[in-house]
């Protein structure tokens, strides 16, 4: 893995996040005075926009800009700016496999990087699912998403406690086998992404302080 964050000048926050050939820029914007129509009276308004590499977004792209709303709607303490709205712009430079995970890890790291009060800080680690009883594989490529015929899942966990916040799978596959990916990317999330996101906030902040 690899990031940097504070990449865009005009963003209140962002982040350049890579793992193996993938990489994401995800860019936070606000909290900001929101349009009448999206203006809430009681907490700040979310917009999550997902931009492909190339051409316009696809229609499974709308279900992943769905999912990563869903997800920081519970992350993010949006009652502490009512009547704003907080814009995260997702880039995706190349996707060679567990993008949804990058797309959440590298927004994750965005939001710390603009200071946005957050309930927790959600880690996301991906699974591919075989059909012959195998374990699952983390973070795989998109070559080898391509040729499985079993499910691929997305799993969003709390960096505080481990907990399951959600999943997003595509596929299909059998209970056990489910839970048993699960394990795999619990461990993998606490034992290196969480670490990882630690790391690159003390990074960062380091640097906010010598130019201080």
């Amino acid at each position: 893995m690899e990031a940097q964050l504070g990449v865009l000048n005009r963003a209140d926050g962002s982040c350049r996040y890579s793992r193996g050939k993938t990489m994401v820029i995800a860019a936070v914007f606000g909290p900001v005075e929101a349009m009448q129509k999206n203006e809430q009276a009681d907490r700040a308004s979310l917009l999550v926009q997902l931009r492909p590499a190339q051409g316009n977004s696809p229609v499974a792209d709308r279900d992943l800009e769905r999912f990563v709303t869903s997800t920081f709607q519970s992350a993010i303490v949006l009652t502490m700016h009512p009547r704003t709205q907080i814009h995260i712009v997702v880039q995706v430079v190349n996707d060679d496999g567990g993008l949804l995970a990058a797309v959440i890890n590298a927004t994750s790291l965005a939001l710390i990087d603009a200071a946005i009060p957050m309930h927790f800080v959600a880690v996301a680690s991906a699974a591919l699912l075989s059909e012959d009883g195998q374990p699952a594989i983390l973070d795989a490529s998109a070559a080898q998403e391509a040729k499985t015929e079993g499910g691929a899942l997305t799993f969003v966990f709390d960096s505080k406690d481990g907990s399951l916040l959600s999943s997003f799978s595509r596929g299909s596959f059998l209970e056990n086998d489910f839970f048993s990916a699960l394990a795999l990317a619990r461990s993998l999330s606490l034992s290196s992404v969480v670490p990882f996101i630690h790391s690159s906030f003390e990074t960062r902040a380091t640097f906010y302080e010598q130019q201080s």
